[in-house]
């Protein structure tokens, strides 16, 4: 009985042992002792933090890239290269597709293109991101 419980007891410190040993490093060819210190690989994760996704402020008028790309197409539109410009401002809204001034702007475009349903429609979209200055003109536009 007594070899038994020997063997159940070395059994269980063998068991216990399996989980805890750490992970040491070899010293480098210099003999210096590793930087790091020895702890279980449980208890080195870091802890996680979920990211988030950028605030805009569709309010706040155009933003980089896509102020840039809506003076491009202002300029393209008032050069009569309605279809380059309609292009810049299609990039522009994947950019920045909360951006009121774009869809102004688009908005102004289809009526110079001579597609007033679809100007409207635009301008109608543009109303679901203002909150200045462009609601005037994108309601303007959408009741033409």
């Amino acid at each position: 009985m007594v070899s038994r419980t020997l063997l159940v007891t070395l059994f269980s410190v063998a068991l216990a042992s399996c989980g805890t040993q750490s992970y040491v490093p070899s010293s480098g060819q210099d003999g210096s002792s590793p930087e790091e210190p020895t702890t279980s690989p449980s208890t080195e994760q870091p802890a996680m933090t979920p990211a988030r996704p950028p605030q805009t402020a569709p309010d706040k008028g155009a933003s980089g890239a896509s102020a840039g790309l809506l003076e491009q197409a202002a300029r393209l539109r008032s050069e009569g290269q309605l279809e380059r410009a309609d292009a810049v401002l299609q990039r522009a809204q994947r950019i920045d597709p909360r951006n009121p001034a774009i869809y102004l702007e688009l908005a102004e475009l289809r009526f110079a293109s001579g597609d007033p349903q679809a100007a409207r429609a635009m301008a109608e979209r543009g109303l679901l991101y203002c909150n200045g200055a462009e609601c005037r003109q994108l309601r303007a536009l959408a009741e033409r």
